[in-house]
C-alpha cells in the first residue's frame, strides 16, 4: 500500500506539480502543528526517559513482547497517568498498529497494547478541568498496558470508590459499546430488548443498561452461564425465540447492534 501510495504520488507531481506542491505543503502543516500540542516531556517529570510496556511484536510467537519504550510525550488536553491496572478486549489483537501503513513508522513501531485502564494521575495538561495530580481515574487510553499511559481528558473519569482498580479497568470499552449501541437504537421504556451474548462484557452491560432505561430484557447465552445471567436480576426474561425476533425494538450481539424497526 506504501508503494502504492508513493507510485500515485510521484505521477501526481509529474502530471501537476503546482496541484501536487498544494496537496504536499497541507498535511505538512498539519502535522507540524499537531506535533506542537505533544509538548509536556513526561519523562522529565517522572525522572527517567523510559518505561516497560506490553507493545505489538508481529512475527514473534505470543504477537506481543515486554519491552522498554520511550514514556510518550503529552499535550494539553491530556494526562499522563501512573497505571494500576489495564483491561484487554478482542479490538486489541484485531487492530495491530505495527501493521498499518504509514503509522507503523511512528515511534519506531512500538506501539503500547491496551486501551481500558485505571489509574493515578501524574500529570494534568492546562486544558484538562475538574482532574489534578493524585486522582484516581479510570477510561480509554493510548496503550494501557504499560507503566504509564497518556489519557485524553474527555476520556476520563474519576474512579468510584466502591470499585477496585482492577474492576474499574475492565469498564470503559464493554460499558460504552452497550451505552452506544441503545443511543443509536432510541430505545425509550417498555420497549423489548434482545441481549445475545448476555454473560460476555458488552452483553452484561446490555442487560443493565437496559434495565436502567426501563426496557423489557430478554438474554440468551451458554446454558453454563444462565445462572450467572441471573444473577444480574431476576427480572431478566430467558429468550424464546419461537416467535423470531420482529417482537424486539432493539437487538444487540457481541458483533453487530441494529434498529429492527428498520
Amino acid at each position: 500500500m506504501e508503494i502504492a501510495f508513493v507510485a500515485i504520488l510521484q505521477w501526481m507531481l509529474v502530471k501537476n506539480p503546482r496541484i501536487f506542491l498544494v496537496l504536499s505543503l497541507l498535511p505538512a502543516l498539519g502535522l507540524g502543528y499537531v506535533w506542537t500540542l505533544f509538548h509536556v516531556d513526561s519523562g522529565k517529570l517522572i525522572g527517567r526517559p523510559a518505561m516497560l510496556a506490553t507493545i505489538f511484536s508481529p512475527g514473534s510467537p505470543q504477537g506481543v513482547d515486554v519491552q522498554s519504550i520511550e514514556i510518550p510525550f503529552h499535550s494539553d488536553f491530556q494526562m499522563l497517568v501512573k497505571v494500576k491496572a489495564a483491561g484487554l478486549n478482542p479490538s486489541n489483537y484485531k487492530i495491530v498498529f505495527p501493521r498499518i501503513p504509514f503509522l507503523r513508522h511512528v515511534r519506531n513501531g512500538k506501539f503500547a497494547v491496551g486501551y481500558d485502564v485505571s489509574g493515578v494521575v501524574e500529570n494534568v495538561g492546562k486544558e484538562c478541568e475538574g482532574f489534578k495530580q493524585g486522582d484516581k481515574v479510570f477510561g480509554v487510553a493510548i496503550g494501557s498496558i504499560a507503566e504509564y499511559t497518556i489519557m485524553m481528558c474527555e476520556f476520563a473519569a474519576m474512579k468510584p470508590e466502591t470499585l477496585t482498580f482492577a474492576e474499574a479497568s475492565g469498564l470503559p470499552v464493554v460499558a460504552l459499546t452497550s451505552l452506544e449501541a441503545y443511543d443509536r437504537s432510541n430505545l425509550s421504556k417498555d420497549h423489548q430488548v434482545l441481549v445475545v451474548g448476555a454473560s460476555g462484557g458488552c452483553g452484561i452491560f446490555g442487560v443493565l443498561f437496559g434495565k436502567i432505561l426501563q426496557a423489557e430484557v430478554s438474554a440468551i447465552c451458554s446454558g453454563k452461564n444462565i445462572p450467572f445471567v441471573k444473577e444480574l436480576g431476576e427480572w431478566i426474561l430467558l429468550a424464546d425465540l419461537k416467535f423470531g425476533i420482529d417482537a424486539f425494538k432493539v437487538l444487540i450481539t457481541l458483533r453487530i447492534t441494529r434498529n429492527l424497526n428498520k
